[in-house]
């Protein structure tokens, strides 16, 4: 049994989870999900063997590398939440019956695609500690013990609370520690900071001039997915049909800004502000 001597402490980590959490938050929203809350909790540590026994062998992993950290990084992701997220996505209101099948050939896919756009969010949430150049490696089959190292090793499990449309779920990101020792920004506690002094006419007219940067903002009405046989098959005239959510993401830059409903203004085609974020 270890003491609690032994069991390392990486205060460092909780940045890093408050800012992918506010990312995932944003990256589900664009995707159909809705607004939804994601808040990292506190890092815990325990064993492998005990990580396996609390957690539903059906949950989905994805696994990454996080170069130059050795060793992988784990998201445990609810199979239930992977399907609401995926009937959502196609423009269904999400309140699916708990699967009990494996990952549907959509549900790969959606993960997949989610996978790959975890990877600038990691590296933002990452760039005050080390700069990394994060890879999605695969999606583990459901039911599947991903190999993380013996049974008796540390791993650190970092719990994420999402409230979203359709309920709580947690998220986990796991990292086992021997791949965290080395990082020393992990292991230092983030240091506070003071007010700077501020010139106030050197503030104000740098408010001034941001307020007249011009943005782009973009909407996406519509994601059709088409096999590559009828894409190929595709001529003038063809139709694809869509369904249109109530509400489509006003985004700015990469970042979700609002959500908005689609209509008609002054004989063009408008979107009416319902929330901002």
């Amino acid at each position: 049994m270890r003491s609690n001597e032994d069991v390392p402490v990486f205060p460092g980590l909780d940045p890093v989870g408050d800012r992918f959490g506010r990312g995932l938050a944003d990256l589900l929203a664009s995707l159909g999900y809705g607004e939804s809350v994601i808040r990292a909790s506190a890092t815990q540590m325990t064993s492998i063997s005990e990580w396996q026994a609390g957690r539903s062998a059906s949950d989905a992993l994805l696994r990454f590398q996080l170069k130059p950290i050795k060793g992988p990084m784990l998201i445990s992701i609810p199979v239930k939440l992977v399907a609401q997220l995926v009937d959502m996505f196609f423009g269904g209101d999400g309140l699916v019956e708990t699967p009990e099948h494996d990952l549907s050939p959509a549900e790969q896919r959606f993960l997949s695609r989610l996978g790959e756009q975890c990877l600038p969010l990691l590296t933002s949430a990452w760039k005050d500690v080390i700069s990394i150049q994060p890879q999605l490696v695969k999606i583990e089959p459901s039911g599947s013990k991903p190999a993380l190292g013996k049974a008796q090793d540390l791993i650190a499990v970092q719990p994420f609370a999402m409230s979203g449309p359709n309920g709580k779920s947690e998220i986990q990101c796991i990292f086992p520690v021997s791949a965290l020792r080395p990082i020393e920004a992990l292991r230092a506690a983030p240091e506070s900071e003071t007010a700077p002094v501020v010139d106030a006419v050197w503030h104000d007219r740098l408010e001034q001039a941001v307020m007249q940067v011009r943005l782009p903002i973009r909407s996406v009405f519509a994601r059709p997915e088409l096999s590559l046989e009828k894409l190929i098959a595709l001529k003038p005239g063809d139709i694809i049909p869509v369904l249109m959510p109530r509400y489509v993401p006003v985004t700015i830059g990469d970042r979700l800004f609002a959500h908005g409903s689609v209509g008609e203004s002054n004989g063009r085609t408008a979107i009416k502000i319902e929330s901002l974020l």
